[in-house]
C-alpha cells in the first residue's frame, strides 16, 4: 500500500509512499534511524539562584543571643526597651553577578547565506483516511506517516537514496534595518561527495521570491519570544515541494529564528515555519494514492476545518521546519 501525490493538471510531480516503508522509517528502519527530529535545538539556559537570600542574616545571629521568654515576662508594647543589636552582623550584601556574556552581533554577509531544511513537521490541517471502506466515518490520522516519509526523504533514506533538498537564500544576510533583504525559497539541488557531504546547493527550478524580508537582530525580534534574531517574509504565492508533492498556497510566507556561534556566524535556523492558504479548488485537483485507494487531497481533509479567505474556501496549512547553512553554487 503506497501514497502518491501528484498534480492532476500536469502530472509531472509524484509522491510515492510505501506504508510498509513508512512504518519501517517510523520504527527505526534498516539504518537504525526513526522519524527525523531536530536534534540540535539548544537547551534553555539554567537559571541560577541569587547568591544570598534575606534569610542569610538570620543564620548569622549567634545561638547564645536567643533567650527563653516566659509568659509573665511579656510586657505591654513600649514598656520593653529596644535591645541593642549592634553585635548582630549586617546581612552580607548579594554578590554582584557578572554580566551575562554578550554574544557578538551577527556578521553581515553581502553575498547572502543559504539554508537547507533538515526536518519538517506538517502540523495543520489534520490529514486522515478511512481504512475500512465500510466505515467511512472512522478516520485514521496520517500526519505522522506523512512527516515520517518527508523527513526520510530529506535524509536520503527513501528507496532511491536521493535526498530531497528544500533551500532558502537570504541576500544580503544582514540585520541593518536600512537594507532591503530578499529571500528565495523552494526546491533545491545539492551536490555531494561520495560520503554524502554537501558541497554546494542551488535552486532546482524557479523559487518563490519574497521581496523585503524583515530581518530583526538579537533582542529586537517582535515576532517571537526570546532574544534570538529572526526573519519574517512578505506574503506571496508559494509552492512548497515536499517529496515531489507541490503544495501550492496563496498568501504564503515563512518566518523563523536564527542561532549563531561565538563569532557571530549563523549556525542554523533553530525554528521556522511556513504558513499558507490552499484553496479548495487547488485541493480538489491534487490527487493522493494510498494503496488501492485514490482520491483528491480535499477528500482527506475535514470540510469543517475550512476557512474563507479572499472570497474562497480552503484550508490553512502550517509546516514547521529547521535548517542548516550550506555553501551556495
Amino acid at each position: 500500500m503506497g501514497t502518491i501525490f501528484h498534480k492532476s493538471a500536469g502530472g509531472s510531480l509524484r509522491w510515492i509512499t510505501g506504508v510498509v516503508f513508512l512504518l519501517t522509517v517510523a520504527c527505526g528502519g534498516s539504518d537504525g534511524g526513526g522519524t527525523v527530529t531536530p536534534s540540535d535545538t539548544p537547551d534553555a539556559p539554567d537559571v541560577l539562584p541569587s547568591d544570598t537570600s534575606p534569610t542569610d542574616a538570620i543564620a548569622d545571629v549567634p545561638a547564645t543571643d536567643i533567650v527563653d521568654v516566659a509568659p509573665d515576662d511579656i510586657s505591654e508594647p513600649n514598656d520593653t526597651p529596644i535591645s541593642d543589636v549592634s553585635d548582630v552582623p549586617d546581612p552580607t550584601p548579594d554578590a554582584e553577578e557578572p554580566d551575562a556574556e554578550q554574544m557578538p552581533a551577527p556578521v553581515p554577509l553581502p553575498e547572502g547565506v543559504m539554508f537547507r531544511i533538515n526536518w519538517v513537521d506538517v502540523l495543520e490541517p489534520p490529514f486522515c483516511i478511512a481504512l475500512d471502506p465500510n466505515e467511512p466515518d472512522k478516520c485514521t490520522g496520517t500526519n505522522e506517516l506523512i512527516n515520517s516519509y518527508v523527513s526520510a526523504g530529506i535524509g536520503g533514506h527513501l528507496p532511491d537514496n536521493t535526498p530531497i533538498d528544500i533551500v532558502g537564500l537570504f541576500t544580503p544576510f544582514d540585520f541593518d534595518p536600512t537594507l532591503l533583504v530578499d529571500m528565495e525559497f523552494g526546491r533545491g539541488h545539492c551536490n555531494r561527495d561520495e560520503q554524502g557531504t554537501i558541497l554546494e546547493c542551488g535552486f532546482w527550478g524557479a523559487p518563490t521570491f519574497f521581496e523585503g524580508t524583515t530581518m530583526q537582530g538579537p533582542g529586537l525580534c517582535t515576532a517571537f519570544a526570546g532574544d534570538e534574531a529572526c526573519y519574517t517574509t512578505t506574503a506571496a504565492s508559494l509552492t512548497l515541494d515536499l517529496a515531489g508533492v507541490p503544495l501550492e498556497f496563496s498568501d504564503g510566507f515563512t518566518a523563523g529564528q536564527f542561532a549563531f556561534d561565538e563569532n557571530g556566524y549563523a549556525t542554523k535556523i533553530a525554528y521556522g515555519y511556513v504558513q499558507g492558504f490552499m484553496p479548495k479548488t487547488t485541493a480538489d485537483v491534487t490527487v493522493i494514492y494510498i494503496g488501492e485507494l485514490s482520491n483528491v487531497i480535499s477528500s482527506f481533509l475535514d470540510p469543517a476545518d475550512m476557512i474563507e479567505k479572499n472570497g474562497e474556501m480552503g484550508w490553512h496549512f502550517v509546516v514547521d521546519y529547521t535548517a542548516l547553512p550550506v555553501p551556495v553554487k
